[in-house]
């Protein structure tokens, strides 16, 4: 799998425990979107596609866990900047994603956080 990074100070950095990723281009409409009552006939205003990123993170340690918070959860801004090869052509990338929140559990047994998933959402839209 071609490596998923994120830009942290000046450096893109890996991104710990990744076990895969799934890249959509999500069609986004404005709010006079819908369905005509009378005819069904589906109109409004396409605003573009913009993509969704799922990281797919398996089992991290906590010190795994605070760099992932450390990357998405900045202190400063939600906004993250990413390098992923890009499902339709396999290039790679950067595009800037928001809407960071991690919610893993913690096992109490093995000490570590369950697999789980980051969600990103892309800031511009891709044409």
């Amino acid at each position: 799998m071609k490596e998923v990074e994120v830009l942290i100070g000046s450096t893109y950095t890996r991104i710990p425990k990744l076990l895969d990723y799934e890249s959509i281009a999500e069609p986004l409409w404005a709010d006079d979107t819908g369905r005509k009552s009378r005819t069904g006939k589906f109109s409004g205003t396409f605003i573009g596609y913009f993509t969704n990123l799922n990281l797919t993170i398996g089992a991290t340690t906590q010190a795994e866990y605070t760099t992932l918070c450390n990357m998405f959860q900045k202190s400063t801004s939600p906004i993250c900047s990413v390098k992923y090869p890009r499902e339709d052509s396999g290039n790679i990338v950067t595009e800037n994603f928001y809407g960071v929140a991690l919610k893993a559990k913690k096992n109490n047994y093995t000490g570590k956080y369950d697999g789980f998933t980051i969600q990103l959402t892309a800031i511009n839209k891709r044409w």
